[in-house]
Order: structure tokens, then sequence, then C-alpha cells
């Protein structure tokens, strides 16, 4: 499969299905410059771990300590359903966000990064606030949290029940790959995605027939 192949394919997906909304470079910049996001670590970094990783939100709240390698900068996430894991090269200034948030919070090697907070904050023995590490926090209160800092910056005006017009921390994925797309095109989008189908990511990227000037800078 090349890019000049599936040109038409694509053109005629976006025609069928409503890819998303994504963040607009002017939204992106502000949306990382946002006092409710830069206050609160966790929700910083976890979307971080989003955009740069392009994983969904699932596969990012199960992150371990054991997942990522230093040496290589990759990070280890889990594919859809039943399928293997992939990994993902994700630049120095995120392995390095990694890095402080694991000797901060004094994680090893089988304890997840995004643990359940309150959790761990209301264990009363130490055993306890060690077990509570090994275990994933609910992305459920995640999204919810972050829903409250996009809905009133980005989504004034909009349905709640308009859910493909919104920004959603799914933006943060689509963003990255879109981005990705109009620097690399389809296949490195495809492959940033860990689609296993070119048509998925047709159907998944916000692009249009005027998508045919490259992306200086990527992410």
């Amino acid at each position: 499969i090349n890019d000049d192949d599936v040109q038409t394919d694509i053109k005629k997906t976006l025609q069928q299905h409503e890819p998303g909304r994504i963040f607009t470079d002017d939204e992106l910049k502000k949306f990382w410059n946002l006092e409710e996001l830069v206050s609160k670590p966790r929700l910083y970094l976890f979307t971080t771990l989003c955009y740069y990783t392009g994983g969904r939100p699932d596969a990012i709240i199960d992150i371990q300590v054991k997942h990522i390698n230093f040496n290589e900068n990759r990070i280890s996430l889990k594919a859809m359903k039943k399928g293997q894991s992939y990994s993902q090269k994700v630049k120095d200034e995120v392995i390095e966000m990694l890095h402080s948030w694991i000797k901060r919070h004094n994680l090893k090697h089988n304890n997840f990064i995004f643990y359940p907070q309150q959790t761990f904050e209301r264990a009363k023995t130490e055993e306890a606030r060690q077990n509570a590490k090994n275990k994933s926090a609910s992305y459920s209160g995640y999204r919810e949290a972050l829903q409250k800092i996009y809905d009133p910056v980005f989504n004034k005006g909009i349905d709640s029940y308009d859910i493909m017009y919104k920004i959603t921390t799914y933006s943060l994925r689509r963003t990255s790959a879109t981005r990705i797309y109009k620097a690399h095109g389809i296949i490195a989008a495809k492959n940033f995605l860990n689609h296993t189908d070119i048509k998925t990511t047709m159907k998944y990227l916000n692009i249009s027939e005027k998508d045919d000037d490259l992306a200086v800078n990527v992410l």
C-alpha cells in the first residue's frame, strides 16, 4: 500500500463519515497553557501521554512502570480488544516527565503511573498504600475531570449530545495522528494509531481534499 493508491478512497470516506473534532493549532497551544490543566499534574501528564503516544485513553491509564523503556524512549501500550501490545517511541521531554513522576511517587516495577489516588490516600497501612499503586485508576474519573476543562473553553454553545463536534480526550489522539498524516502520509498515521486496517485510519483522521500541504513540525 502507498499513499497515492489510497487518496481516492480517502475522499470517498470523508463524504461518508464524520471524523470528529480535533484541536486547531491555536486551540492546542491554549490547551497546554490552561491553568486548570497545568495546576493538575496528573491530568497534565495523562493528556501529554495521550497526545504524544497517540494511545487510546484507556491504554494510557493502564501504563505501568515496567512498560516504559527509558533507554529507547519507548512505551508499551495495550491494543484494542485482544490485540497484542505495541511499542510507541516518544520525545525525550516525555520520558523525562515520566522519570520525574516515578521518582516523586516512589513507583516500582509493577506500579501503575496513574494509580487510584483516593484509595492511596485513604489507606491505613503502608502495605495498603503500596497495594493501591498496583491498580490502575478509573479512566471515567479522568474523562469527567478533563471534560470540565474542555467544555467552558472549547465547547461553548455545543449541546452535550453533539459529541462529534466537541473537544474530548480522544481529540488529542485524533489531533496528533492528523498532524502526522499531513507531515508523513497515511501509512505513518496508520502505524502511529496502531490500526490494522488503513480504512479505519481514513475514517479516524480529520483530513480533507484541501490537506495537500505538509506540516513543517509534526508534534
